[in-house]
C-alpha cells in the first residue's frame, strides 16, 4: 500500500486490488476485511463505520505484512490464527491441519451414534450410557474430539496424535472452549493402547529410522519405555479419526494453500493413500468394546476401499455418510 497517510476505506480498496492482481485468492474482499478487522481489533460493523478514519501508520505496516503473507498463498486461517468449526472457534497455526466444513460430517455422524448408544444403554433406567469412552485419533487442532466433548460432557474423551506440537494446540483449544482439560496421548495411531513387547516396538522404530536416514548416523536413546508399550489394552466405545489419506499424486495436485499445512497430516502412505487407515482399522479391532464404533473420514474416491477393509477386519453394519457437497466422506461400522 502507499506510504502516504490514507483512510481505512481507501487502504482496503488498494489492498483488495493487490490481492486481485496477484490472483492470490478467490475472495479478496472478504480476506481484506478480515485482515483489517484483525489488525484494528474491530467488528465488521465497527470497521464499516470507520472507513473515513485515517489508518494509523503502525497498523498499516502490520496490514502490509499480512497481505504479503496472503499473496504468498498462506491460508487465511493461519494468518488470522483461528478457524470456525462446528460452532466453536479453534486456534490454528502451521502445527496443525486447518479444520474443514466437510469434517463436520464426522462429528455429526459420531453424535448420532453416541446418542443412539446412550439411549439403548439407558433404556433400563440405569446410567450405563454415561462415561462412554471416546478417542479422537490424529486429533490435530482437536476440532473433532473437542466438539464431541462439548456435545457430550458426560463422556470421557481422549485426544491422541503422533505430533507433540499438534497436541499442544489441541490442549490450548480444549481449555479455551471447554474450560477444562481432556486426556492427551502422544503416539502413532492406537499403538499407545495396545500391549506390544518393548523390543518389538523398539526394533520397528529402529527400522523406520534406518529407512529414513539410510546408513547415516542418527543416534537415539529410549529413556522412558512408556511411549512404546502398554501394560494392558485400553478399550474405547467410539473411535473417530480424520487421518492422513492423500496419495502422493493427490498431494502434488492440491492448491498451493494446502501445502502450507503439515504434510504429516495429509499424506496417508501407500499407492492408494490408505496405509495409515489400514493400520488404524486393524488396531481398532483390538481396542473397541463389543458394539463399539469406528468412524473414519476419507476421500470420496476411497470410501468403497475403506468399507471393504473394515469388512475384512470383522466390522459390520458399515455405512457411508455424505459431506456438505453430497460426496461420500465418512465410513463407519460396528465392531
Amino acid at each position: 500500500m502507499s506510504d502516504d497517510p490514507s483512510t481505512i476505506g481507501r487502504s482496503m480498496s488498494e489492498a483488495q486490488r493487490m490481492l486481485q492482481d496477484a490472483h492470490a485468492t478467490d475472495t479478496p474482499a472478504l480476506d481484506i476485511r478480515l485482515i483489517f478487522r484483525k489488525v484494528l481489533a474491530l467488528t465488521t460493523e465497527q470497521l464499516m463505520c470507520r472507513l473515513e478514519d485515517t489508518l494509523p501508520p503502525r497498523s498499516a505496516e502490520r496490514i502490509d505484512e499480512l497481505i504479503r503473507r496472503r499473496m504468498d498463498r498462506e491460508p487465511m486461517a493461519y494468518i488470522l490464527g483461528w478457524k470456525e468449526f462446528y460452532g466453536h472457534t479453534f486456534l490454528v497455526d502451521e502445527r496443525v491441519l486447518i479444520p474443514r466444513p466437510d469434517t463436520e460430517t464426522l462429528v455429526e455422524t459420531a453424535i448420532f451414534h453416541i446418542k443412539g448408544k446412550q439411549s439403548f444403554l439407558r433404556c433400563g433406567g440405569g446410567t450405563w450410557g454415561d462415561n462412554l469412552k471416546i478417542i479422537d485419533v490424529c486429533t490435530g487442532s482437536g476440532c473433532v474430539g473437542i466438539s464431541l466433548a462439548a456435545e457430550h460432557p458426560d463422556c470421557h474423551v481422549t485426544l491422541s496424535d503422533i505430533s507433540a506440537d499438534a497436541l499442544a494446540v489441541a490442549e490450548e483449544n480444549a481449555r479455551r472452549i471447554l474450560g477444562k482439560d481432556l486426556e492427551y496421548i502422544q503416539g502413532n495411531l492406537l499403538s499407545p493402547f495396545i500391549p506390544v513387547p518393548l523390543d518389538t516396538q523398539q526394533d520397528a522404530y529402529d527400522r523406520n529410522l534406518r529407512q529414513e536416514f539410510g546408513d547415516s548416523a542418527y543416534g537415539y536413546e529410549i529413556f522412558d519405555p512408556a511411549p512404546f508399550t502398554a501394560e494392558t489394552t485400553r478399550m474405547f466405545d467410539v473411535i473417530v479419526s480424520n487421518p492422513p489419506y492423500l496419495t502422493e499424486q493427490w498431494y502434488e495436485e492440491v492448491d498451493a494453500q494446502v501445502k502450507w499445512e503439515p504434510r504429516l497430516a495429509l499424506t496417508g502412505g501407500g499407492i492408494d493413500g490408505l496405509r495409515m487407515i489400514r493400520e488404524l482399522i486393524d488396531q481398532a479391532s483390538a481396542v473397541l468394546t463389543p458394539g463399539g464404533a469406528l468412524l473414519l473420514e476419507c476421500d470420496y474416491r476411497q470410501c468403497d476401499a475403506v468399507s471393504a477393509i473394515m469388512k475384512g477386519n470383522g466390522f459390520y453394519d458399515i455405512r457411508v455418510e455424505r459431506d456438505l457437497a453430497g460426496k461420500p466422506r465418512v465410513v463407519w461400522g460396528i465392531a
